[in-house]
């Protein structure tokens, strides 16, 4: 082993430490914080908005920290061989609709507005419908993630200039990411570019990760139409 091998196995660590830290640990911490609350005020009176705040909180970090787990399952499975894509064409602006319809409740607490891509024709993919709903999902939250409240969230769905790729790809402006965060290694320990980008090498495609000089995040997900 030499010093490059041990340079990138301490790379790998680093955003392994990341993901943890930023997908799985923040989420358990806001569980236990609701549950002690309740620990703590279960003999005093607590009124139904507090309550509802509460189990709202517990719910949204316990969806969250599942879909992490559900995202880690898929890509380790991918990546190890143990998983295989069932492929079929699919009309991947139908697939978009069906995911923004799952996105109401994330865009109202944010305030943010998802334009979909207007339904003037089929653009097809030969994929896994379900595998690529999990990466547009994953690209979805990951954009929400790093957008300032009001943003709108441009998607569009498009055919690649050589005809080969279909080009799904999400807009968000203004976004919280700074230059660095795109050039460097952080990017690769979130669990959200993780899931989609071994998703997309499955089936042959790529994902591309852009920033602006103005702040404009663009993510491009690439897949074969054959």
């Amino acid at each position: 082993m030499d010093c490059s091998d041990i340079k990138n196995i301490k790379k790998e660590l680093k955003n392994f430490h990341s993901m943890v830290n930023h997908d799985m640990r923040m989420p358990l911490l806001a569980i236990l914080g609701y549950t002690d609350m309740f620990m703590k005020l279960k003999n005093n009176k607590l009124d139904d908005e507090k309550i509802s705040a509460m189990v709202s909180g517990i719910n949204r970090a316990g969806k969250k920290l599942l879909r992490v787990v559900e995202n880690i399952i898929t890509a380790s499975g991918l990546e190890s061989g143990k998983l295989k894509p069932s492929r079929k064409h699919v009309d991947i602006r139908l697939l978009l609709k069906e995911v923004g319809d799952e996105l109401p409740s994330v865009s109202r607490e944010k305030g943010l507005v998802f334009s979909l891509p207007a339904e003037d024709g089929p653009v097809v993919a030969f994929v896994d419908k379900e595998m690529i709903k999990r990466a547009v999902l994953s690209l979805f939250y990951f954009a929400v993630g790093r957008s300032e409240r009001g943003t709108v969230i441009d998607v569009t769905a498009n055919g690649s200039p050589d005809g080969k790729f279909t080009e799904i790809t999400i807009a968000s402006f203004p976004a919280l990411l700074r230059r660095e965060d795109i050039d460097g290694s952080n990017d690769n320990g979130i669990v959200e570019i993780f899931t989609a980008r071994t998703i997309a090498e499955a089936h042959g495609g790529c994902l591309d990760i852009g920033l602006t000089e103005d702040k404009k995040l663009i993510l491009t997900l690439s897949l074969p139409q054959a």
